[in-house]
């Protein structure tokens, strides 16, 4: 009889050790599922305002692109008359508008710092981190230092001097030297425009890539 008593009371002590386990495997399971849920909630979360930022950084783009051209526009138009040996008069100065402005770009990167903070490893595709990650530190950077510092080089050894030189804008449109220098400006914001398209190219394919991926985790 004590036997039988000592068994019970030992296969009702695991049991009670076997629940209180099963217990904390349930508590801890459902633990992490609300701490999965809450990150995978941080990172949709993230996902859509990076995505409203690319938006917002595909605006810019056109809108850079837009006034490049524009320039080109206006710097082909005194091209085309002084190679035509058409004197200066008044209504050639309206071409000179912007000809020789520094140019700008303004990349919006708020929401790329913020994901950063919570780590990147919040993004749980890997294909989708990286493809972030380029755009950002690679293209964006690259795009930045060329309009800098390209930019700024060009201005201060080309735009600067021809402006010092020729205070008069009718001076500068009759020296010879003037229309080389026109030229140089639209080879530059070519390239500047060629550049911005490539990075907008690829704003596109990742804001793309983005919303594959919203999808697939509603």
């Amino acid at each position: 009889m004590s036997q039988n008593r000592f068994s019970n009371y030992l296969l009702y002590a695991i049991g009670e050790i076997i629940l209180v386990v099963v217990g904390i495997l349930i508590a801890l399971s459902i633990n992490n599922w609300n701490e999965d849920k809450k990150e995978r909630q941080k990172e949709i979360k993230s996902l859509v305002e990076l995505k409203d930022n690319l938006k917002s950084n595909i605006d810019e783009f056109n809108k850079f692109m837009s006034n490049q051209n524009r320039y080109i526009e206006n710097i082909s138009q005194i091209v085309k008359y002084k190679e035509s040996n058409l004197n200066y008069h008044d209504s050639i100065s309206k071409y000179f508008s912007g000809i020789g402005f520094l140019e700008q770009i303004n990349i919006t990167i708020s929401s790329y710092e913020t994901m950063k903070t919570y780590g990147l490893d919040l993004i749980s595709s890997d294909s989708l981190r990286l493809e972030i990650i380029e755009l950002y530190d690679v293209h964006y950077n690259h795009f930045e230092r060329l309009i800098q510092n390209v930019g700024l080089a060009l201005f201060s050894g080309d735009v600067l001097p021809i402006r010092n030189k020729y205070y008069l804008i009718n001076e500068r449109y009759e020296s010879e030297e003037f229309l080389y220098f026109l030229k140089d400006r639209i080879s530059w914001k070519k390239d500047a425009i060629e550049n911005c398209n490539f990075i907008s190219e690829r704003t596109k394919e990742l804001m793309k890539s983005i919303e594959e991926e919203l999808d697939k985790m509603e």
